[in-house]
C-alpha cells in the first residue's frame, strides 16, 4: 500500500510541474497594461550624438468577441500616453497625457495628443501569437497634418505603428501542449521594419519554474534572443539629404533577453522585462558617383533597448503608481543562466 501511495504522489508531483501556459479570454473582459520603452541611442561617424527615447503607453484591452477556438477579438483603447525624446536641438519633445493638457501639445506632440482616447484593433489566439494588428498606421495618418515634417516628425511614426506594436504585445507564442519546468522552445519572426528593411528576430524560450509577482502566483519564462536584417531595402526617405546617397546597412551583435511572468490560472501576463542591444553600421555613398556632391560617410548606431509591460489594476494610476515598480520594471534583467 505504501509503495502505491508513493507512486501516486510521485505521478501528482508530475502533473503539476507540467503547465499548459495559455490566454484565456472572456467576452466583455478588460485589462489594462503598462507599456514602457526605453530607446538609448550613440551615433558615430559625423561627430558624435546621443538620444535617449522614453515612450511610455497605458493600454486597454477589451475582450469583444471569442472564436470557438479561444481565438479572441480584441479593441484596444490608449487610455495615456507619454513621450519623451532627448536629443541635441530637441525642445518641446515632451507630453504626458496624465498631466498636460491636449492644446498644450506642441509641433509633433500634437499627433500623440489626439491618439489618446483611439482605438485600434488585435486578434490574438490563446497562444499570444497576434493574427492581426490594424488601426495604428491609419490613425497616424489622419493626424499626421499635426506631426510635423522632418526627422522629429518621423521619430514619432516609428514609435506608434502597427508594426512597432505589434513587436510589443507579442511578447511570446506559447506551445500547444503543456510544458514542464526546464523545458524550451523556439521561435521565430519576420517583420518589415522601414528604417531597417526585413528585420528577423530568433527566440529561445524556457520555462524557469515559478515566481511570486505582486501576490500572484506565475510561470517564469526566460527568454534570449537575437536579430538580423536583410531581404529588404531601408527607406530612408525620413532622413535629411537621403535622396543624395545610397544606404547601405549591416547588424552586428544584436541580442536581448528578459523574463516573462504570465498566470495560467488566470490565462493572463502578469509582466515583461526585456533588454536588447544592436550595433548598426551604415555606408553612405553619394548617387552618382559622388563626383561634385556630398562627401561618402559611414555611420556608427548603437542602441540599447528596455522593453516593460505590466499588468495594472482596475483603479492604478497610469504611470504615478509605484516608483519602486517603475523602477524594477526598467531595471535590465539579470543574465539568464
Amino acid at each position: 500500500m505504501s509503495n502505491l501511495v508513493l507512486l501516486a504522489f510521485a505521478l501528482s508531483n508530475s502533473a503539476a510541474a507540467d503547465a499548459h501556459l495559455a490566454w484565456k479570454f472572456k467576452e466583455g473582459d478588460v485589462l489594462r497594461y503598462r507599456v514602457l520603452q526605453v530607446v538609448q541611442q550613440s551615433i558615430s561617424g559625423m561627430g558624435n550624438m546621443e538620444t535617449t527615447i522614453e515612450n511610455g503607453q497605458v493600454l486597454k484591452e477589451k475582450v469583444q468577441s471569442v472564436a470557438p477556438d479561444g481565438t479572441a477579438k480584441l479593441e484596444v483603447t490608449w487610455e495615456a500616453l507619454r513621450f519623451h525624446l532627448g536629443a541635441p536641438m530637441a525642445s518641446g519633445l515632451d507630453y504626458d497625457s496624465t498631466k498636460d493638457a491636449p492644446e498644450s501639445a506642441a509641433g509633433p506632440m500634437k499627433s500623440l495628443a489626439k491618439l489618446v482616447g483611439s482605438s485600434f484593433q488585435v486578434e490574438m489566439k490563446p497562444s499570444g501569437e497576434i493574427v492581426s494588428l490594424t488601426g495604428i498606421d491609419d490613425l497616424m495618418k489622419k493626424v499626421g497634418s499635426e506631426s510635423g515634417a522632418g526627422p522629429m516628425g518621423g521619430v514619432l511614426q516609428k514609435s506608434f505603428s502597427d508594426t512597432s506594436m505589434k513587436r510589443s504585445l507579442e511578447t511570446v507564442v506559447f506551445p500547444d501542449k503543456a510544458i514542464a519546468d526546464g523545458e524550451t522552445w523556439k521561435r521565430a519572426s519576420t517583420f518589415d521594419v522601414p528604417s531597417l528593411g526585413k528585420l528577423k528576430i530568433d527566440y529561445d524560450f524556457k520555462l524557469d519554474g515559478t515566481e511570486t509577482v505582486d501576490g500572484t502566483k506565475a510561470a517564469k519564462v526566460g527568454v534570449l534572443y537575437s536579430m538580423s536584417v536583410g531581404g529588404g531595402k531601408p527607406d530612408m526617405s525620413g532622413m535629411p539629404g537621403a535622396d543624395r546617397y545610397d544606404v547601405d546597412l549591416s547588424m552586428d551583435d544584436a541580442k536581448g533577453e528578459g523574463t516573462i511572468d504570465f498566470s495560467s490560472e488566470a490565462g493572463r501576463m502578469i509582466r515583461t522585462q526585456l533588454s536588447s542591444d544592436m550595433d548598426i553600421n551604415m555606408n553612405m555613398n553619394p548617387k552618382g558617383g559622388g563626383q561634385g556632391g556630398p562627401p561618402a560617410m559611414k555611420l556608427a548606431i548603437q542602441t540599447h533597448q528596455k522593453l516593460s509591460t505590466t499588468l495594472l489594476g482596475a483603479s492604478d494610476p497610469p504611470f504615478a503608481a509605484d516608483a519602486k515598480k517603475d523602477a524594477k520594471a526598467d531595471a535590465k534583467p539579470e543574465p539568464k543562466k
